[in-house]
């Protein structure tokens, strides 16, 4: 679905039952507007072991798209509207390019890892373009355990100072 608006709006895309084993979550995120949206991401390994979740790609006109996911390579032309979905699972990252600007989301359907389960969740995945240089980052408390992901050049890792604050 396309929105324009002559103000600025915003969109959130979502699914009110999402998950497996009959259970039902709610997961939703905010969309970028189409002018933010890149050409080149990567995408972490996210899931839990023995599952497979999905990455949405969305285009907003002709483009090739080319992924490649462990050692394995692929493309495929997408056109205008059209929603393309790249499985992955196990600890594979998926690197992402397009001929033009798209979107990328990441869902997992959740489950169970050890004696933990774990809810479905829905998450936006950044152009690499709008990665910054500083973060501050919140543990949510009461949690037993808060996970941060840092996507770095193998070269700049040297440089990444953690300070407790």
């Amino acid at each position: 679905t396309l929105f324009r608006s002559t103000k600025p709006i915003v969109v959130a895309s979502g699914h009110s039952c999402a998950g497996k084993e009959k259970i039902c979550n709610h997961v939703s995120e905010q969309l970028l507007p189409v002018t933010s949206w890149g050409s080149k991401f990567i995408v972490p390994a996210l899931n839990i072991k023995d599952q497979t979740d999905v990455v949405y790609v969305i285009a907003n006109q002709n483009t090739e798209l080319e992924y490649q996911i462990g050692a394995k390579k692929q493309s495929k032309k997408l056109v205008a509207g059209q929603v393309f979905t790249i499985e992955i699972s196990g600890e594979n990252t998926a690197h992402i390019t397009a001929s033009s600007g798209i979107q990328v989301l990441y869902y997992s359907s959740g489950g169970k890892q050890g004696d933990s389960w774990f809810d479905p969740y829905l998450i936006r995945i950044p152009d690499i373009y709008s990665y910054g240089t500083s973060y501050k980052l919140l543990g949510m408390p009461n949690f037993d355990t808060n996970i941060a992901i840092l996507i770095a050049k193998t070269a700049s890792t040297s440089e990444i100072v953690r300070a407790h604050v």
